[in-house]
């Protein structure tokens, strides 16, 4: 039992360590694919660049900010399961489901979702970026403003700066307390281990 908790160990410490090598790659080359690709775009003088690119972007980045959630989630989970085999080696049970349900009750056990942490920054550094382009977009689709009165225009892009924000932080809330209260119970780390202790 103690030799398959060192085992656990290890290899949930290398899931997180690749979790977030992951995260750090995917953010990083959004963030040099949207500096490189707008001033492309922005400098060759094409509106269909103008406008295409920044509406890649914004989907792309979707998809990054989606990714950065998910890479939180599992930040958290393997760290407090990591915590929790190390509690369960000094009760000497070697329960690790009973030790990370005593962490959890503990005041040591940090809230998935930290609005004073470094992922959160980024979180909303890519928001920031979003909310950024989609301005872009909607610049560019209007390109004859004597169609649109201004007044449509003026709370479209004030919309359009806030909705990002808006949107992406209460996801970024409702997933990461959706999976805080599945710790440890559902946690799928804990429960495999669960299932082969209670068979030994």
């Amino acid at each position: 039992m103690k030799d398959f908790l060192l085992e656990h160990y290890r290899q949930v410490n290398e899931r997180l360590t690749q979790s977030d090598r992951n995260r750090d790659v995917w953010v990083g080359a959004y963030l040099v694919l949207t500096v490189g690709s707008l001033s492309f775009a922005f400098s060759s003088g094409s509106e269909f660049l103008q406008f295409s690119i920044p509406a890649f972007l914004f989907f792309f980045g979707i998809f990054v900010a989606t990714y950065v959630v998910i890479a939180r989630a599992w930040h958290c989970e393997y760290t407090r399961v990591l915590i929790a085999i190390h509690r369960s080696f000094l009760d000497g049970e070697l329960d690790l489901l009973k030790a990370a349900k005593e962490f959890k009750q503990s005041k040591e056990f940090g809230h998935y979702f930290n609005v004073g942490g470094t992922e959160f920054m980024v979180f909303l550094l890519i928001l920031l970026l979003l909310s950024f382009e989609l301005v872009l977009v909607l610049w560019q689709a209007w390109s004859y403003p004597s169609l649109w009165p201004l007044s449509i225009r003026v709370l479209t892009f004030l919309a359009a700066c806030v909705l990002p924000f808006l949107i992406g932080i209460l996801k970024y809330k409702h997933y990461l307390n959706k999976r805080e209260n599945q710790f440890p119970e559902h946690c799928y780390s804990i429960q495999t281990k669960a299932k082969t202790s209670a068979k030994t």
